[in-house]
């Protein structure tokens, strides 16, 4: 009774990067989907290999003490294609996974692999299935995957849900369920399970606080003087923290556009999370009004905007080139996405009336540009309905603005 009560409220969404995953199923031997803890890729993949495909879990003793003992025998009982699940708890199934695949002449759609822990997962890919694998990133939803019938009525509802609720599947599927308890016990598990095992963290007390500091500048340079001063501990810890939450998709760096128009004066990268919702609960906003009210509205809308942008194109096979802007005299274009050579100019403006004033330092950054006529330009705001601020920039809302990104 009690599990099919849950299993009532915690409806299954399909994911955009289904047909992506099938696509690249058809075309590799290996295909790992690795990302977050609790971002649905145990879920997706009991639907998307196909009833012919065997799933296993290494993270059940059981299971793993059977791989353990005999790896080879192992692979032969569970046939092909199969889905693997938590494939980092078992790094020495990997070179055996390349001999069966490299016998079966590379067969493609033989196995997907999973796992939530990227650090020793990643490396064991590069090392052992190269050329053999396709890596995809699974996220948290992205503003596309929301059945139309469940979205808030206005845009600006849909941003604050998704800041007080955040992106995972359960604490924004499941009906009736404490997100502030959710996020608690998610950092909980994420300092436990794969932050405590690596090398050069330290005191998990000290890594909390830098999260905490880090969630609070959100949409800011990424000074790490500034954390080391605040935190006091040294420049190279700061950088080695900053490298495991990037590696364990909770933060995200955006670089400084690489091609100046005149000197450069930013280098340091901007600071963003991978969901508004983890990063709100760590600063300790945990309604709308205290949002909306306090000092981190316009940040935390930039937030949102710059996770949708990167979980899109993630979930469409491919990591974006994503940069920010800011010229000698101060204009500042919020992302920059560089995708064939060509270049799409984003302010993000937590406004439902934005003005033509707001687009003036995207006109500043398309006149330094060498080939105006050709950039898209808009403003993303909370807006019902796509305005055309000036001949070159429309504001549209964030929905509209990732259709245009599809493909």
């Amino acid at each position: 009774m009690w599990y099919r009560l849950v299993m009532a409220k915690f409806r299954y969404v399909r994911r955009a990067e289904e047909e992506t995953l099938r696509r690249r199923m058809a075309q590799f031997p290996v295909v790992a989907v690795t990302g977050p803890r609790q971002s649905g890729k145990s879920t997706m993949l009991e639907r998307v290999p196909g009833r012919k495909a065997r799933t296993v879990s290494l993270e059940l003793p059981s299971v793993l003490s059977r791989a353990e003992a005999d790896p080879e025998l192992f692979l032969e009982n569970l046939g092909t294609p199969a889905v693997i699940d938590e494939i980092q708890n078992l790094p020495a199934l990997l070179p055996v996974i390349k001999h069966r695949v490299d016998q079966a002449r590379q067969r493609p759609g033989q196995y997907v692999l999973s796992g939530s822990q990227q650090f020793q997962m990643m490396r064991g890919l590069a090392e052992t299935l190269a050329g053999r694998v396709s890596i995809l990133n699974l996220m948290p939803f992205d503003a596309t995957e929301w059945p139309t019938k469940e979205r808030p009525a206005s845009a600006r509802t849909f941003f604050l849900s998704r800041c007080l609720k955040g992106a995972y599947p359960r604490p924004a599927v499941m009906r009736g369920l404490d997100a502030e308890a959710w996020f608690e016990g998610y950092i909980a598990t994420y300092l436990e399970r794969d932050v405590r095992g690596l090398h050069n963290i330290g005191n998990l007390r000290d890594f909390r606080r830098f999260m905490v500091l880090a969630a609070a500048r959100i949409g800011q340079i990424f000074n790490m003087s500034h954390f080391s001063q605040e935190l006091g501990v040294s420049g190279p810890t700061i950088r080695s923290w900053t490298s495991v939450l990037e590696a364990s998709h909770i933060v995200f760096l955006l670089p400084p556009y690489h091609r100046n128009f005149g000197k450069r004066i930013i280098r340091s990268p901007k600071l963003y999370f991978v969901d508004v919702g983890l990063a709100l609960h760590l600063a300790g906003i945990r309604t709308a009004e205290h949002l909306l009210q306090g000092p981190m509205a316009g940040a935390a809308y930039e937030n949102f905007v710059v996770q949708e942008i990167l979980k899109t194109h993630l979930h469409q096979g491919y990591r974006p080139n994503l940069y920010f802007w800011r010229s000698s005299g101060g204009h500042e274009v919020d992302i920059l996405i560089e995708r064939d050579g060509r270049l799409t100019a984003v302010e993000c403006k937590l406004s439902s009336h934005p003005r033509p004033v707001m687009a003036a330092a995207l006109e500043q950054f398309i006149a330094l540009s060498k080939e105006p006529r050709r950039m898209p330009a808009f403003i993303v705001a909370p807006v019902e309905e796509s305005i055309a601020l000036t001949r070159q920039v429309r504001a549209v809302d964030i929905r509209t603005f990732l259709g245009t990104q599809r493909g």
